[in-house]
């Protein structure tokens, strides 16, 4: 048996590091659960992870993904992902680390994703107060 979810997850990396939330958007399952720091709320739908995803790359663009290690078996995937992009509005150039969870259907859709990261660090980066 292929191992699903690490095509689903390269997929994934694939898509983000082209800014192309079309194709990142269709990696996910008609329901899922995907939480990560940065998003006020759990993403349950596609439209959901769409809406949020759109609105980080309108903010954002020349993303790079670069991953430092992956774990994957059967239907999980888990890594760890240096995402760089530069901030449209003020040309800084940010550096996130994060450590990647990903569960896939029989389908390869994502059903369940978490994101976790060192978000004080990240907005500190763009000049922001380190706490918040």
């Amino acid at each position: 048996m292929p191992d699903t979810a690490e095509a689903t997850f390269r997929s994934y990396v694939e898509a983000f590091g082209r800014e192309d939330v079309d194709a990142l958007t269709d990696l996910y399952a008609a329901t899922t659960d995907y939480r990560q720091p940065m998003a006020p709320d759990v993403m349950t739908t596609p439209a959901a992870v769409r809406a949020f995803e759109s609105g980080m790359f309108s903010q954002f663009h020349d993303v790079t993904v670069e991953v430092a290690w992956l774990v994957t078996a059967g239907d999980v995937a888990a890594a760890g992902l240096t995402i760089g992009a530069t901030q449209n509005e003020s040309g800084t150039r940010v550096s996130l680390d994060t450590a990647e969870h990903l569960r896939v259907d029989a389908a390869g859709r994502i059903v369940e994703h978490r994101r976790y990261t060192d978000s004080a660090a990240f907005f500190a980066q763009l000049g922001a107060p380190a706490t918040m």
